[in-house]
């Protein structure tokens, strides 16, 4: 894979006057099943979470308050995304490497994935990364 194939999705919202909802629907907006959610929340603006890539799972990311950064590397070129939209999230691909950091006071990062938790699935060492990417 190669951060190319990842991408930043806009995600429907329905706005009126009662405020704006947003929304997913597998296979329409995302491009997957959904089989896990979860969320990061309390971040520190200098803690940095991550640090590991995914054999077979994808994920996308989204900004649902405040902001962060996320750093991607497919083991040849690397990639910041910034994001701070609830209405749009970043697509990541299996076999890329990723980073977040530099939080916002106020940010929730949802993280919707594919596949349900598996710590075979991960890749935690960036030098066994490199070796498996190439």
């Amino acid at each position: 894979m190669t951060i190319e194939s990842c991408r930043i999705i806009d995600i429907p919202t329905v706005v009126d006057e009662k405020g704006e909802l947003c929304f997913f629907e597998s296979n329409n907006e995302l491009p997957f099943d959904i089989k896990r959610i979860y969320y990061l929340h309390g971040l520190s603006k200098d803690v940095r979470r991550g640090f590991h890539a995914h054999k077979q799972l994808n994920q996308i990311m989204v900004a649902i308050s405040g902001e962060f950064k996320i750093l991607l590397d497919d083991g040849k070129n690397k990639s910041v995304f910034n994001l701070s939209s609830p209405k749009q999230g970043l697509y990541i691909r299996n076999m890329i490497w990723r980073e977040l950091f530099d939080f916002s006071d106020n940010a929730v990062v949802l993280v919707i994935a594919n596949q349900i938790y598996k710590e075979k699935d991960y890749i935690r060492n960036y030098e066994e990364f490199i070796r498996i990417s190439k």
